[in-house]
């Protein structure tokens, strides 16, 4: 939030009291896809991504104008989680090769 100017701050800490108390009148919506389990609040044009931890607590994750924070928060999401796993690929089986007879000079 360091890059907000004062009166985003403002609106922005607002709706996450807002969010901390429960408020109804807020506009937040469950994320999907690869930022499944993450939720956004709408404040103006700005978006802020958070999660919960817990009941009681809640994480923000970033804040930053709707053009901007889904690509920056995939971003910051890729480089958090570690990398998944590459599955074993199998490997061909070794075919003996047939033997062919010489070829008589003719």
């Amino acid at each position: 939030m360091a890059g907000l100017p004062p009166e985003n701050k403002r609106r922005v800490r607002a709706a996450l009291k807002g969010l901390a108390a429960s408020a109804q009148d807020l506009d937040v919506k469950v994320l999907r896809r690869e930022l499944e389990g993450v939720y956004r609040m709408r404040v103006g044009d700005h978006r802020i991504v958070y999660h919960l931890e817990s009941r009681q607590t809640i994480c923000l994750d970033y804040v930053d104008l709707r053009e901007e924070v889904y690509v920056a928060f995939r971003r910051l999401r890729a480089l958090r989680e570690p990398p998944e796993p590459l599955e074993p690929q199998p490997s061909e089986p070794i075919r003996p090769t047939k033997r062919r007879k010489p070829r008589k000079p003719s």
